[in-house]
């Protein structure tokens, strides 16, 4: 018996030693930190066949967005959110570097998000939006890709109000409002088909200019508003001057506005009357509207 022993301790031993070396060899080959960490890179770029950027540039085929230095987009992996930001600037096609350093676990996909405001468990457009000269703020889209090559996709579509002073007198904008009955235009979104559905009704959404924007006869002046994507009848436009004097228009007919896309209301604000003017879709097709003083 005692020589079973020793042979059965000497083969426990043996078993042992092998077991150790093998979790050691395991360690040693495995980089642990691969496992949780990726590289502090993505590459974001616009989907094929749309405008989806975040400034504009007017090309013969309409308008073009690009991503602008400085933007920040949300990248999610699980539960874990961190964000990248570019130095390009002015393209379709932008390399987005981690802020901070920060780390984004690895994961079978990743849903990312512009703005870097927006929250995937609580998704909301602004009732406020800022004016930016020949530019849009914060135009919302995501994206999902298993790689970290990420194709965003826009959430809304633009209204382009084109405005310009008729007669004489002066007309400083402070703040463009839009709303229409039964049609969220702002708050609480779901996304539905790469689309943002707002779930209540009865909403607007107020373009704010830092610094009144004043009107000239000869020329016009471009305000973008994004708003979900829908017909809008009648569309109603509340237009305030720097000193409270209001404009108040209602088109008598339904306006349309696609995702990825741009829809132009051409709009002359008088300092003494009303005002009219006409809608267009942009590129394809012209569609008139007539704005009435209301």
């Amino acid at each position: 018996m005692k020589t079973n022993n020793i042979y059965l301790l000497a083969a426990a031993i043996a078993l042992l030693a092998s077991c150790t070396s093998t979790i050691e060899v395991y360690e040693q080959a495995v980089d642990l930190e691969a496992l949780t960490k990726t590289p502090s890179t993505f590459t974001a770029s616009i989907e094929i066949g749309a405008a989806t950027k975040t400034s504009l540039k007017e090309t013969e085929e309409g308008y073009a967005l690009n991503w602008s230095y400085g933007d920040q987009i949300k990248v999610y992996s699980g539960n874990t959110a961190v964000l990248f930001e570019t130095t390009n600037g002015y393209t379709t096609q932008a390399t987005f570097s981690s802020v901070d350093n920060a780390f984004l676990p690895i994961a079978d996909k990743y849903v990312a998000f512009y703005p870097a405001t927006l929250d995937r468990d609580n998704l909301v457009l602004p009732a406020k939006q800022t004016w930016v000269k020949d530019n849009i703020s914060g135009f919302p889209m995501y994206a999902e890709s298993t790689t970290r090559s990420l194709s965003f996709r826009n959430l809304c579509g633009i209204l382009r109000f084109h405005v310009n002073l008729k007669g004489t007198g002066s007309f400083a904008v402070s703040s463009i409002t839009v709303s229409s009955e039964g049609k969220g235009l702002s708050g609480a979104f779901s996304i539905v088909d790469n689309a943002a559905v707002v779930s209540n009704t009865n909403t607007d959404v107020t373009l704010e200019c830092s610094t009144a924007v004043s009107l000239y006869s000869a020329t016009a002046t471009d305000f973008n508003i994004y708003v979900p994507a829908g017909v809008y009848n009648p569309l109603k436009v509340k237009v305030v001057s720097s000193d409270g004097v209001e404009r108040n228009y209602e088109s008598d007919g339904a306006i349309t506005v696609n995702r990825s896309g741009m829809t132009s209301v051409k709009l002359a604000i008088s300092t003494t009357s009303g005002s009219d003017g006409s809608t267009e879709t942009i590129p394809v097709t012209d569609v008139d509207i007539n704005f009435s003083e209301r």
